[in-house]
């Protein structure tokens, strides 16, 4: 599928929503090759390391995954 987009200011690319449900992925990694932007999926749990930063130091990973969820629980239940 062929579209033409723009880049804003920002350097955002909108992506017209046929071109978006046709991908799954959301992170890619971008490279210039001979003038041409490349997008390669990447998989965030294997190569993601440093795209995300957490605001504290977290311990206990597991611990935290069941808080979060008790209060997107509680949230919703309320």
């Amino acid at each position: 599928m062929k579209s033409i987009v723009k880049i804003d200011e920002q350097g955002r690319i909108y992506l017209p929503k046929k071109l978006r449900n046709t991908i799954e992925e959301t992170v890619f990694e971008v490279r210039e090759e001979k003038g041409k932007l490349i997008f390669d999926p990447v998989n965030v749990a294997q190569e993601g390391r440093g795209i995300f930063k957490a605001k504290k130091p977290i311990r206990d990973i597991d611990e935290k995954i069941k808080e979060y969820t008790r209060e997107a629980v509680e949230d919703e239940l309320h």
